[in-house]
């Protein structure tokens, strides 16, 4: 397993030492929308729950 924050902060602690500079910074990923995705995540597990099973309940 890699831990890209502990990475990235020994590489800055490293920069902060030496005087240089820190290149090459990483562009954050888009933002997920949380809240989008916990209501078309309810919305899933409505249409399934309202779906007649394929077996006959006993």
């Amino acid at each position: 397993m890699h831990d890209e924050y502990a990475h990235a902060l020994e590489q800055l602690v490293d920069v902060k030492i030496t005087g240089g500079e820190l290149a090459g910074l990483a562009e954050a990923a888009p933002a997920l929308d949380l809240m989008a995705a916990l209501e078309e995540s309810v919305r899933a597990a409505k249409r399934a729950h309202r779906r007649p099973s394929a077996r006959p309940r006993p």
